[in-house]
Formats: C-alpha cells, sequence, structure tokens
C-alpha cells in the first residue's frame, strides 16, 4: 500500500462520514453539501492519483509525497471545520481552537473550509507540474485551466461566505452548484486527464530487450529510408554502445518503445545527440519532446555544458531542434554508406539558471487539436462563477423548505 493510499483513504472515510452524519441531523443540508463536496474532490484525487501511479506507472517522487503530505493536512483541517466536536475522525474537540480564529480572522467555520479546498487545489497545480503534464500542454490545453478555475471558485465561495450572513439564499444554491460541478470534475475530468497522461513522454534506460526490439522495427518511408541504417545492425546502436562515455535512452508513451536517444562521446562537458524514431510515430512531436528531455538530463544529471549534433539538411527536422533551443553552427560533409551527405551542425549550451527551462519548449502551438473540453471546463467554471457572484449581491434571505 502506497502513501497516498492511506493518507486519502482516511480522508475518504473521514468526509463521508460527515456526508452520513448530515442526513441524519433531520438533513443538514449545508452541511451535507460541504462534506459531499470534500468527499467527492478526495475520491476524484484518489482515483486519479492511483491511475498515475499504479496504471500509468509514473514514479512517485519525494516531492509528490511531501505534496500529498501538505494536501493531507490542509484537508484534514477541512474535515475538522465540519464537525469541530471529539465526534470527527480525529476524537478531538477543537471548538475553542475554531472559535478563537474565527474571532481573530473574522472569517466564519465555512470560509475557512473553503479557503482550505483553494489552498489544496494549488497543491495539485503544483502536483501536476511535477507530474509533466505542463509539457503536454499543446495537446490539452484546457487541462492547465480547470483546476485553477476550480481554485478560483472555492476561492470566491470563501470570500462569499465571509460577507453573507447565515441563513442565505443564494449562498445556499451556489452550495449545491459547487457541488454538481464537482461531480462533473468526477465524472469527465478524470477521463480526458487519463487521455493526457497517455501523452506524456518518459525516459528510460535502454535496455538489450529494447535493442532487440528495435532491430525489428518497420523501415522508415521515403524520403527518410535513408535514415533507415541507423535501426539495423552495424548502426548507432553498435557505433555507441553503453559505456561510461555513451548513454542511452529509451522513448516511451503509453507503455510502448516509441524512440530511443544517445548521448554519446560524453566528455569535457560536451556530449553529441543522436535520436531515433519508430517509423509510425514521427508525426506527434515526439521527436521534439524526447529532445527536449534527453538535453534537460544530459545538462542536470551528466552535468553537460554544450550538446551538440548533427542533422541532414532538412528544414523540418531543423526546425523541431530548433524549438528545443538548438542554434546553427556550421556545416559538414561526411560520408555515410559510402555516400558523401551534407549535415548542419547545431549546438546549445546549458541554460542559465532562470523562471523557465530554456530547453524546453516555450510556446505551444496557437490552436489546440482538442477545443471542446476546453470550452465545456470553462462554461462549467463561468457558470459557477455567476453563481457565486450573484450570492454577494443577496443577502439575510431563509432558503427554501
Amino acid at each position: 500500500m502506497t502513501f497516498y493510499n492511506i493518507v486519502f483513504g482516511l480522508l475518504f472515510i473521514g468526509a463521508f462520514r460527515e456526508v452520513i452524519f448530515a442526513l441524519a441531523k433531520g438533513p443538514d443540508w449545508k452541511l451535507f453539501c460541504l462534506a459531499a463536496t470534500l468527499s467527492v474532490l478526495v475520491f476524484s484525487d484518489t482515483i486519479y492519483t492511483a491511475l498515475v501511479i499504479e496504471g500509468k506507472k509514473h514514479p512517485y517522487t519525494h516531492k509528490m509525497k511531501l505534496l500529498d503530505l501538505s494536501s493531507f493536512i490542509l484537508l484534514s483541517f477541512a474535515v475538522v471545520i465540519l464537525n469541530p466536536t471529539t465526534n470527527d475522525m480525529f476524537e478531538v474537540d477543537v471548538t475553542a481552537v475554531l472559535a478563537a480564529v474565527v474571532r481573530k480572522t473574522g472569517w466564519s467555520p465555512e470560509a475557512l473550509f473553503w479557503g482550505l479546498l483553494a489552498l489544496y487545489m494549488v497543491n495539485l497545480v503544483f502536483w501536476n507540474w511535477l507530474l509533466g503534464i505542463h509539457r503536454v500542454m499543446w495537446h490539452y490545453r484546457w487541462v492547465k485551466w480547470l483546476q485553477p478555475v476550480l481554485m478560483l471558485v472555492f476561492a470566491l465561495m470563501a470570500a462569499v461566505a465571509w460577507r453573507a450572513a447565515e441563513p442565505d439564499a443564494a449562498l445556499y444554491y451556489a452550495r449545491w452548484a459547487v457541488l454538481v460541478v464537482m461531480v462533473a470534475y468526477l465524472l469527465w475530468f478524470k477521463r480526458h486527464m487519463s487521455e493526457a497522461l497517455d501523452a506524456i513522454v518518459t525516459l528510460e534506460p535502454l535496455t538489450e530487450k529494447d535493442v532487440s526490439a528495435i532491430r525489428n522495427w518497420p523501415p522508415y518511408p521515403e524520403p527518410m529510408d535513408v535514415l533507415d541504417y541507423a535501426l539495423r545492425p552495424g548502426g548507432w546502436l553498435d557505433q555507441y554502445p553503453e559505456s561510461p562515455t555513451n548513454v542511452r535512452y529509451g522513448i516511451w508513451q503509453k507503455g510502448e518503445l516509441v524512440g530511443f536517444s544517445l548521448l554519446t562521446d560524453v566528455k569535457d562537458g560536451s556530449a553529441e545527440f543522436y535520436i531515433a524514431l519508430h517509423a509510425g510515430k514521427t508525426r506527434n512531436k515526439l521527436g521534439q519532446e524526447g529532445t527536449a528531455q534527453t538535453v534537460r538530463r544530459g545538462f542536470q544529471e551528466h552535468r553537460l555544458n554544450r550538446i551538440h549534433l548533427k542533422v541532414r539538411d532538412w528544414y523540418g527536422a531543423r526546425k523541431v531542434y530548433a524549438r528545443v533551443g538548438f542554434k546553427v553552427c556550421g556545416e559538414i560533409e561526411e560520408p555515410v554508406q559510402g555516400k558523401p551527405v551534407k549535415f548542419v551542425r547545431m549546438e546549445l549550451y546549458r541554460p542559465q539558471p532562470s523562471f523557465k527551462d530554456r530547453s524546453t519548449p516555450s510556446k505551444p502551438p496557437k490552436k489546440s487539436p482538442k477545443p471542446g473540453p476546453k470550452r465545456v471546463s470553462v462554461a462549467l467554471g463561468l457558470a459557477v462563477v455567476a453563481c457565486v457572484l450573484t450570492a454577494v449581491k443577496r443577502h439575510r434571505r431563509s432558503p427554501p423548505s
């Protein structure tokens, strides 16, 4: 059982317990909406994390575990706020402490609850960034907006709960609207997030089994058939065997080996770069992402200062390397299979420390190939924001029976 199974399991039990308690109280619809929203949020993210770590086999790093720990602390406080007596999941009476916090801050318990959920969404955005979702944003641009929109919705709910007085009809309806959005988040967003996760490219050390699989790849179609020698016996994998001066990576997507990359002649802070893809995987930005990740590892893990390459004088190939950051530094003619071939030399130096990694593509394409989910997520977010803003204008009205 992994760390996230334990922390999220405890949170879900505590939150769902409050749902049952709210129904048994009469029912208490305010407590029900808050507890149900928290339960759906915890349950959906438990499924998501299980999908990422167990289903998609992505590494569960120490930084991700620390974020999960901080998420557990934030959501534990949210559960305690729902029921501050000794009947909560921790069997601790925090009524006096909560009253003191409310008195000093001027925030109601419900405003504190929504504020904690907003902070949790900030955590979740950083967690996904560590996972690498940001590297496939040109395919799933809507993903990076939905969770920040939810964060803003929770922040607005906190502001409304802080300003509104109980009972308040608009706040009553806003709670139900947020609960509906969270159910949609569970049923719809996670399915599309799975597609985004499948698009993530990962690098793994190249094994002999991988080498055997590469040798059986189909040949390249024209005009790329002149590169087919790189995959065959006597090609790159034989010219640059695994050694202290040659670093070899397999490029993986959806559990499938789709390419390989090499850093060869590693010495004096410099290395030469090579990359090859499966013949059926050359048109979906795998080359760009595989190049960017290999370059990043070369600079970070192998402490290289300069990575250089030679590429045939093809505009498309040069454009891919230019997007990663490589610059043309000259031309060269070398024999390949007994024939002279003209190459363009390109190089990339270690980027200076900055807030932005220059070794990765800085801008996604202007058009998203999947605009539908993005529009739906924005529409949902705007609908909830409109409902919450309406609550600001309406105060001191009794909720409907």
